[in-house]
């Protein structure tokens, strides 16, 4: 399925590496991953859910930098990289103390601070898919669309999920179950965390949870595996026993 491009941010050549795009009709950030062994951009990329307010911000950046392509030549405005060198070397009231056209200096600014919340975000989260990303039509954004194939979950992802970041690992985990349409990945990632009584209780109960909801989102899971599973850790496990009888009655509920 053809998703829409929002943003081309960045390319080599004709490889497209990082900009904003839908996966699943959902705002993404995406980031191509180079090969070290090939020395070569490769055709898979890391996949950052955007909520709405980030994304607000990334279309705020994508028209700007087209009124800039438009107008530097009257406007003189510096590119948006040469305009953020200058900012970080002196504050905006100085800026356009010295520099007229108030207005399309204003717009800068603005453009820059949303630059910041954006960067901000990104540095503060962790890509949770990886795909494969052919894209299509024009580069710079404007007529282009992707199609992603072979989407998995990211191994940094992953990992969080089974460390002591309970905020971060919380957040990957309801985004998977209720946003990824792989739930054979989903499922078995649940069980893994289930598995792993080094995490804490409630990261081990959301699991427990999230199968009774992937069971009812998808109408099906793999109930060979899954309800033994439960059932053996129901047993063994007085801290998430509840949990589990709910989870196998949302299954025989949703699963006949």
């Amino acid at each position: 399925m053809k998703e829409k491009v929002y943003s081309v941010d960045n390319h080599w050549d004709m490889t497209i590496i990082e900009g904003t795009a839908n996966y699943n009709g959902r705002a993404f950030h995406y980031a191509n991953i180079f090969s070290d062994e090939k020395d070569d951009w490769t055709d898979e990329y890391l996949l950052t859910p955007l909520p709405d307010d980030i994304f607000e911000h990334c279309k705020s950046l994508q028209n700007y930098w087209f009124h800039w392509l438009s107008s530097q030549q009257q406007t003189k405005i510096p590119h948006p990289i040469e305009y953020a060198k200058e900012r970080e070397a002196t504050s905006f009231e100085k800026l356009i103390q010295i520099n007229t056209n108030a207005e399309e200096w204003e717009k800068a600014e603005l453009n820059y601070q949303n630059q910041l919340i954006f960067n901000n975000y990104l540095k503060s989260k962790v890509a949770i898919l990886k795909a494969k990303g052919s894209f299509f039509g024009k580069i710079n954004g404007t007529e282009t669309f992707v199609e992603w194939t072979e989407a998995k979950i990211n191994e940094e992802a992953i990992e969080i999920l089974h460390s002591e970041n309970l905020e971060s690992a919380t957040s990957i985990l309801l985004y998977l179950c209720f946003n990824f349409d792989d739930w054979r990945l989903v499922q078995k990632e649940c069980i893994s965390l289930i598995r792993d009584k080094k995490l804490h209780k409630d990261i081990r109960q959301l699991a427990v949870i999230c199968l009774g909801h992937l069971a009812r989102i998808h109408s099906t899971i793999d109930k060979e595996e899954v309800i033994p599973i439960l059932e053996l850790y129901m047993k063994q496990d007085s801290q998430i026993a509840g949990t589990i009888a709910d989870a196998l009655e949302d299954i025989k509920l949703f699963i006949q």
